[in-house]
């Protein structure tokens, strides 16, 4: 009773103080990532209910002068939309890759099922690789790439379908069931964590505030280039966790924890340590201690760092991110780092 009351109190005044807030510079969206690339619904379940799964899928470009190198599959977190990734999909086309960008159950422009159990990581895996494997065709082992909760769906695509992995990118989260998740999920710094996963309290404390709730973590709480996330991005994801269900869909993410936590310890017990070549990836200005986790459940894990970014390292420093990630794709093809590496914009970025 405590800890709710606290909780409360945390997000009642992050919620009074950030309706008086302002974002960093009005903006507007990336029309580019609406334009560019196909969007499409497919429906990948019917019983026990409808799930259906919004995607972007971008064709690898002719700039890399080669084959298409492979396909990426980037899986979004809480507080966020395939549109996260829309400063550096047309990276990855242009070093060679397709990349298949999905609005997780629950989010962005899917549909929002009411089983909570759907939003178990394993499942939200499951959807995903149901999506590439017998609706996009895609059989052939793809490189998995996850930020925030969407690196925890990584981990559980690459631990259940390791057949189906090239690699796993996984990054700005804790994994549930790992040492370092048990030693901060109580912790101050991640009160959302025990807040979200309340039953009810969050669809209610953040009813018509939605914007006020997520402005919070596109502040300078979770951020250091404020200039990347602009009031247009803010008020394009808060439309999308307004609509009905939106909330409660976010918030099923959370209160999975423990389950999560029970899947990823079962699937290592298992198997034993994942062979997966495994890179996570973390701003160096924040946490970096989560990248613990790789050593816990893969073999011989890789680390990366985005310099001069928050959590949103995609956003915050896209240059890097995408740098990061190419070279650890290219080291798996014993090709050297940035052979194929596209001339990378510095977004405002000072180096």
């Amino acid at each position: 009773m405590v800890l709710i009351k606290v909780l409360i109190f945390i997000v009642t005044s992050i919620l009074a103080t950030g309706a008086q807030a302002q974002s960093s510079g009005n903006g507007i969206l990336d029309q580019s990532f609406f334009d560019n690339y196909i969007h499409r619904s497919v429906t990948i379940a019917q019983n026990p209910e409808v799930v259906r799964i919004n995607y972007v899928d971008a064709a690898a470009t002719a700039l890399s002068n080669t084959t298409e190198r492979g396909v990426i599959l980037m899986i979004h977190g809480f507080g966020s939309t395939s549109y996260g990734f829309h400063k550096v999909i047309s990276l990855f086309t242009q070093a060679g890759y397709r990349v298949i960008a999905p609005d997780n159950r629950g989010a962005g422009d899917s549909n929002h099922p009411m089983d909570m159990d759907g939003y178990r990581k394993t499942n939200l895996a499951a959807d995903l690789h149901t999506l590439l494997q017998l609706h996009l065709n895609i059989t052939q082992p793809v490189h998995v790439v996850g930020h925030d909760i969407g690196g925890l769906i990584a981990h559980a695509y690459s631990s259940q379908y390791p057949q189906d992995v090239t690699s796993v990118t996984w990054g700005e989260c804790t994994i549930p069931g790992s040492t370092y998740f048990n030693e901060v999920r109580n912790s101050p710094q991640f009160w959302h964590y025990n807040f979200l996963r309340q039953l009810d309290l969050p669809e209610t404390l953040t009813k018509d505030r939605v914007r006020q709730f997520f402005q919070w973590f596109f502040s300078e709480a979770l951020i250091v280039n404020t200039a990347a996330i602009n009031s247009a991005e803010l008020d394009y994801i808060a439309s999308k966790y307004e609509a009905a269900g939106g909330m409660r869909c976010g918030a099923n993410l959370y209160r999975n924890f423990d389950r999560d936590a029970e899947d990823n310890l079962r699937l290592l017990a298992e198997n034993g340590k994942s062979t997966v070549p495994s890179m996570s990836l973390f701003a160096a200005n924040l946490i970096e201690a989560g990248a613990s986790a790789g050593d816990e459940f893969y073999e011989n894990p890789r680390r990366g760092l985005v310099h001069n970014s928050g959590h949103f390292i995609a956003k915050e420093n896209p240059q890097e991110f995408v740098s990061e990630v190419l070279g650890f794709l290219e080291s798996l093809e014993g090709a050297g780092t940035g052979r194929f590496l596209p001339d990378l914009p510095l977004f405002g970025l000072e180096h």
